[in-house]
């Protein structure tokens, strides 16, 4: 099981290593899968771990949603914003509430990206962390 130190060593390591400039529409349009990851601060060794893939096309996603909502998914549109963070508005209508919102792709998110992977982060490790690592597949 990894720990609180290791989520936040490899975030770091990711931010010192992988930004490559402002992102825009065209270098982000594909479909990528990977790992959605959850880090409750509270309890440094409930990291959980799930199968997640994200398509963009133009500045539109679609977030794909795992078992009792972890993730949850999103679909909507989103805006890359100064200091290498990307605004996800979430627009899916939900037919149920029993699930952390938080776990919907939507709000603003870190991104931190590197030939054809992406890492986008909500949080630190001080509070709750979420955060999606991503592979483009096409």
């Amino acid at each position: 099981m990894v720990n609180k130190s290791a989520v936040l060593l490899l975030s770091v390591v990711f931010l010192l290593t992988g930004c490559s400039g402002k992102l825009d529409f065209a270098k982000l349009k594909g479909s990528y899968s990977g790992t959605f990851s959850y880090f409750h601060s509270e309890d440094s060794k409930a990291v959980k771990n799930a199968p997640v893939a994200v398509n963009f096309t133009q500045n539109a996603y679609e977030s794909s949603s795992g078992i009792n909502y972890f993730p949850a998914g999103g679909t909507g549109v989103f805006a890359v914003l100064d200091g290498q963070k990307i605004k996800f508005e979430d627009q899916k209508i939900w037919r149920t509430t029993n699930f952390d919102w938080e776990l919907v792709l939507n709000g603003e998110y870190r991104y931190d990206r590197k030939g054809d992977s992406l890492i986008l982060t909500k949080g630190s490790s001080t509070t709750n962390l979420y955060q999606y690592r991503l592979k483009r597949v096409n």
